[in-house]
């Protein structure tokens, strides 16, 4: 047994010999999940011919009470698994299988004769038997899984709920599933989420407001029988689109250093990622506003160590117009206007809000 479990080494080498030695004090599921894991080459229980599969399922026959799952796991001599779990769970005879107690009987004389013929004949049963039972529970139990994770039907399952796109394989959106679960979502819940993958903490503001076009209905016109019923403010307005109070939020932050600042407006990492986030988040068509600002230890002097540089110089985002008086005095950030910008991959994103 040391030698067997010495040939795994890794990270699995301590539990395979302590599964070795007491197999009594493991659960038959969490077994056949480390045997799985230690014999990653193989295939999984019932995922293949049998011979082929990671560890050989055998009965437990007797009349005697049972109590443990695993009764015993020893090294396969035979050509297949390389080990062999015996169990007397969902076997087919014994005192709990589904066998009259005389076909028990039967067994034990025949192996006392050592004759197990019938008991192999049950084992190919209960291979299969046990299998499927461990694979209904492996499906809904992300312990069992272990680095096939991203293929579990649970996972599938939250993401489909959660409404998170097949492209995220990240276990963080698995963190985040409570929030994308509600529906609506809320504002607090995209700020958390900010906060938590992007390091950013931002002040929402709702009720920001935006226009909403049209469309392509067909324009009205004053006079005629067929809008006798137009009444302008009520249920017409002129123009081609029209203003709507809940139709924008706005997401402002400061930054902690000048190198987060311009990795979170247009052309940064910081700023594609948040507005892939902003894009998969909100279930309906929410305008959201980002209004990032620099560190208030940054001036707005283009020269020196602690101000913008002329080399990284991008008017309204790291540099301003301002009058020569001002920028000799070191004119703080603080007083300059702070770029807005649209967020969503639907949107234009990047494109200065400033004119709203």
């Amino acid at each position: 047994m040391d030698t067997l479990a010495g040939a795994w080494g890794g990270a699995m080498h301590p539990l395979i010999s302590i599964l070795l030695s007491r197999p009594q004090s493991f659960n038959l599921f969490q077994a056949i999940s480390l045997i799985e894991r230690a014999f990653p080459h193989k295939k999984g229980v019932s995922n293949g011919l049998g011979i082929d599969e990671a560890v050989r399922l055998k009965a437990d026959v007797g009349l005697n009470f049972q109590p443990s799952d695993i009764h015993s796991i020893t090294e396969n001599v035979d050509p297949g698994p390389a080990l062999t779990l015996v169990s007397s769970v969902m076997s087919l005879a014994g005192s709990g299988g589904p066998l009259p107690i005389p076909f028990t009987e039967l067994l034990l004389v025949q192996r006392k004769a050592r004759d197990e013929s019938g008991l192999a004949f049950l084992d190919m049963f209960n291979q299969r038997v046990l299998g499927q039972l461990y694979s209904a529970r492996k499906k809904h139990h992300l312990s069992l899984q272990g680095s096939n994770w991203k293929r579990a039907v649970l996972v599938k399952a939250v993401k489909a709920v959660s409404g998170v796109g097949s492209h995220q394989v990240s276990r963080n959106w698995l963190g985040h599933s409570s929030l994308h679960g509600p529906a609506p979502r809320s504002v607090c819940g995209l700020v958390t989420i900010v906060a938590d993958r992007l390091k950013l903490n931002c002040r929402a503001k709702s009720f920001v407001g935006d226009w909403v076009e049209y469309g392509l209905n067909p324009p009205a016109y004053v006079g005629g029988k067929r809008h006798k019923a137009l009444r302008l403010g009520v249920n017409t307005d002129l123009g081609t689109r029209v203003w709507c109070q809940d139709k924008a939020i706005e997401l402002t932050a400061t930054t902690h250093s000048l190198a987060q600042y311009e990795s979170f407006i247009p052309g940064g990492d910081a700023f594609n990622d948040l507005n892939e986030l902003v894009d998969d988040y909100f279930q309906s068509d929410i305008t959201v506003i980002f209004s990032p600002s620099p560190p208030r230890r940054v001036t707005a002097s283009l020269s020196g160590s602690q101000g913008l540089g002329r080399s990284q110089a991008r008017l309204g985002f790291t540099s301003w117009l301002a009058s020569s008086a001002d920028s000799d005095a070191h004119m703080p950030i603080e007083s300059l206007a702070y770029p807005r910008l649209r967020l969503g991959m639907s949107s234009n994103s990047g494109v200065s809000t400033r004119g709203l």
